[in-house]
């Protein structure tokens, strides 16, 4: 350990590599990627900060050359310095590479995807005992020694036409092993870990990108970082879940498809809870919201009375799918919907996995559930015939009526029973007599709004949606306030309809 290296560091970063010069901030990050080799893994920890700091800013550099130099020299110094270069400022490093995943040199794409793979390397061998070279960083040093060469060049030329210079190869060989002593493992486990808390705020902004490129790679990460046991990722899911949400409709099918597999390994590791501290009252409302926000826009979209054609008995509502398609047209006429699906199938799962840590959030589910009871598009009315089942067994059955929601419930139903089309007035119904054996106290503070969408009700085309009513009103009227508010809606609609 000698003190006088330091200065060597800061000439180098403000002599050479914060030079606007394009040339002396190259040689400056040649300069810097040998001297860091030059220490070794030991003493390149002690100077990590300021030799990786410099390198990380060139990552922005308006010259692309510039910015392809910077990657070639935070890989090397990378790959001997491990988790000391890269977990220590991981976050600095993952969004300059999420940017440069959408640059516009096809060159400086190459280099970055190559340093995406070293670092993915050594995050997800943190957690081992020892950082050894395993036969994906070998295989990946190899091909850096091809691809991340040294220009000698003009500078403005590509790299590839100066990738055979004997100065690049014998830097890039000089590079290549990684270090494999006893003092190289030592000094690798002395290092930072992965900061997830820290690194998930970052990762909720950057999701919002609509570059392909972009989505694409953070999609990658966030396949890697759920593949390490030791990366709690699913904790934090509600704060990325509603971003995450969007690349379901990505117009890549690619993206779509990648984004429906991650989808599937969350849900896996739900189903297994694997994660008994994770907060589903969020990932609920969530997942409930976006439901919701699609409903409205069909209801207000494609408003239509049901026909006949379009009714089916009440009971069919909570044990069978309609097979017809009720207000909104046939299914064919719609395209899919792959949230509010996902969404619905989730919810569902959660039920299933863990019925008591739903209670608080089932009204929203609820909600969600009966505005697709008849949305056009089966699967996702199968999913909410699901949901809907499910959470009428779980209400009736299970929950404690003193704990639970009955009033959102309540409100879920009468909403739902002012829809268009049959399915979800039938359900509402059925929601309403359960209420009513169940907790019967939750229809006072609403009895009025419930009379009025009740009476309302009285003029449905569907038969078996009125003979569900009167079912519902031979219920309230064996309490006599309910009857005489009953009697006096009724006496006041007929004096206004004469």
């Amino acid at each position: 350990y000698d003190p006088g290296v330091r200065p060597i560091w800061r000439a180098l970063s403000t002599g050479f590599i914060q030079s606007t010069a394009p040339n002396t901030k190259k040689g400056g990050l040649i300069a810097m990627a040998a001297a860091a080799i030059a220490l070794g893994p030991t003493d390149l920890r002690r100077y990590a900060p300021e030799i990786v700091g410099p390198v990380v800013s060139c990552f922005q550099d308006p010259d692309p050359r510039c910015r392809y130099y910077a990657l070639e020299s935070y890989y090397n110094i990378a790959k001997v310095g491990r988790r000391s270069c890269v977990l220590a400022l991981f976050n600095e490093v993952f969004d300059s590479c999420c940017k440069l995943s959408a640059d516009p040199d096809q060159s400086v794409r190459n280099a970055n995807m190559l340093l995406d793979r070293l670092v993915k390397d050594i995050v997800t061998q943190q957690g081992q005992p020892q950082m050894r070279n395993l036969p994906n960083a070998s295989s990946l040093a190899v091909s850096a020694g091809a691809a991340l060469t040294i220009p000698t060049g003009n500078p403005g030329s590509s790299s590839s036409s100066s990738s055979s210079s004997s100065a690049s190869s014998s830097f890039s060989s000089s590079t290549s092993p990684a270090p494999s002593s006893s003092s190289s493992s030592a000094a690798d486990l002395a290092g930072a870990t992965f900061d997830v808390a820290r690194f998930v705020p970052l990762l909720a902004q950057r999701l919002n990108v609509l570059n392909p490129n972009s989505r694409h790679f953070l999609i990658s990460w966030l396949m890697v970082l759920d593949s390490v046991p030791d990366i709690d990722l699913l904790f934090h899911l509600p704060m990325f879940l509603d971003q995450l949400l969007e690349y379901l409709v990505d117009p890549s099918r690619d993206i779509a498809s990648e984004t429906s597999v991650l989808f599937g390994e969350f849900l896996k590791g739900i189903k297994a809870k694997r994660q008994p501290r994770l907060d589903i009252n969020k990932i609920i409302e969530v997942l409930a919201n976006r439901c919701n926000m699609a409903a409205a826009s069909r209801t207000t979209q494609q408003p239509s009375a049901p026909t006949n054609q379009q009714q089916t008995g009440w009971t069919s509502a909570l044990t069978s799918r309609n097979t017809t398609t009720g207000a909104g047209g046939s299914a064919g006429a719609r395209r899919d919907d792959p949230i509010t699906l996902t969404a619905l199938q989730w919810m569902l799962e959660i039920c299933k996995v863990s019925p008591q840590q739903v209670v608080v959030p089932s009204a929203k589910m609820l909600t969600a559930a009966l505005w697709h009871l008849s949305c056009g598009i089966p699967s996702i009315e199968e999913a909410a015939l699901q949901l809907n089942s499910r959470l009428y067994a779980l209400a009736r059955d299970h929950f404690d009526p003193s704990s639970s929601p009955f009033d959102g419930y309540l409100s879920a139903a009468i909403n739902a029973l002012e829809l268009p089309s049959v399915p979800p007035r039938l359900a509402s119904l059925v929601w309403l007599l359960m209420i009513h054996d169940k907790h019967a106290d939750v229809l006072a503070p609403q009895i009025d709004s419930l009379l009025t969408v009740l009476l309302r009700a009285l003029t449905d085309p569907s038969e078996e949606v009125m003979a569900q009513v009167l079912n519902v009103m031979a219920k309230l009227s064996a309490n006599e306030t309910y009857f005489m508010r009953l009697i006096e809606s009724l006496v006041r609609m007929f004096s206004n309809d004469r």
